[in-house]
């Protein structure tokens, strides 16, 4: 959403409002403020237009909303300075749809905003004013104060007769001159509307009271708007990867409380007691049982070990005591 001199701006789409995103290398003037939105391919959406309690009406008691696609005609929602007032200061519209013209039926129909998939032709070329081409894909928001007076004889209002597909669908790529825009702008055409009945005309306000507020809202693919710096890019696999195999050591590292570290006497306390821990635990693996299967004392099973070895040796190796006897074995 956009907060411009006291008018928030809502695109709505798929039941969800849709990100700004400013564009890094536009300074802001004052006169004009410009928004990216990322465009999701045959995805309806519709605006959103609040006035709120800073607007400043100046000497106008109502405003109108003109909001165009691509740059074609301007479309008129008007808002009422006594409606906002008796709403808390706080007025919101949706612009869901424009009124259109349907020749086969002879009759006014809604038409609903949807982001289409722009063609590009390589050999025909498409018959687009070059304005057309440079208005691609933007949605353009004018506010304007201005004054209402009521009609002595209320009429019915007049809309623009143009077909709801009558839309820039197709264009060469050589008019677009490497133009990063894929997307545009198509109508749905929907429900049969009738003309409501107008009991106000409207007169544009003298000097500066009369400038237009413009928003502009330029719609792009995810591509475009990452490749603009608006959108950070998206990791590839492997870095990802790495980025969760090293946020799981450390939190390990910060689960194991041994490496957390503690008062020095108390690691030394520690040590000790884990050196004392496994002195014991290797005597207990080097002491046989004796046959009473006594292994209570470590160092009397060691000594009987020894002993015991210096027994079967004494047995096997018995001293020999006297002279020595010779045999003759050659024969008489």
């Amino acid at each position: 959403m956009a907060f411009v001199q006291g008018v928030k701006i809502e695109v709505i789409s798929e039941h969800r409002t849709l990100p700004f995103y400013q564009d890094p290398d536009v300074v802001d003037d004052g006169k004009k403020r410009s928004f990216y939105i990322e465009a999701i391919t045959n995805a309806k959406f519709y605006l959103q237009v609040t006035l709120t309690k800073d607007f400043d009406w100046l000497s106008g008691n109502c405003a109108t909303v003109w909001l165009s696609f691509d740059g074609g005609k301007e479309r008129p929602w008007n808002f009422d300075q006594t409606i906002w007032a008796s709403n808390r200061k706080s007025l919101t519209r949706k612009l869901t749809h424009f009124s259109c013209y349907d020749p086969e039926m002879k009759m006014y129909r809604e038409a609903y905003f949807s982001f289409g998939h722009l063609e590009l032709d390589e050999l025909n070329e498409a018959d687009v004013m070059p304005a057309h081409i440079d208005r691609l894909g933007t949605i353009r928001v004018d506010i304007e104060r201005r004054k209402m007076f009521p009609r002595l004889h209320p009429k019915a209002s007049r809309y623009h007769k143009d077909e709801a597909g009558e839309r820039v669908s197709i264009v060469s790529e050589k008019a677009l001159k490497g133009k990063a825009v894929t997307n545009t702008v198509s109508m749905i055409a929907g429900k049969p509307f009738n003309p409501h009945i107008s009991t106000h005309y409207h007169e544009s306000l003298a000097g500066a009271d009369g400038h237009r507020i413009c928003v502009e809202i330029l719609y792009r693919s995810k591509h475009v708007l990452q490749m603009l710096g608006c959108v950070p890019k998206t990791p590839s696999p492997e870095r990802l990867l790495n980025v969760n195999a090293s946020s799981e050591q450390e939190m390990s590292s910060v689960g194991n409380t041994s490496t957390i570290p503690t008062d020095p006497d108390q690691e030394i306390r520690d040590l000790r007691a884990r050196l004392a821990l496994l002195e014991q635990s290797r005597s207990a693996k080097s002491e046989p049982l004796d046959t009473k299967g006594d292994s209570s004392n470590p160092a009397r099973g060691v000594k009987r070990e020894q002993v015991d070895i210096r027994e079967i040796w004494e047995v096997k190796r018995p001293k020999a005591s006297g002279p020595i006897e010779t045999v003759d074995l050659t024969d008489d």
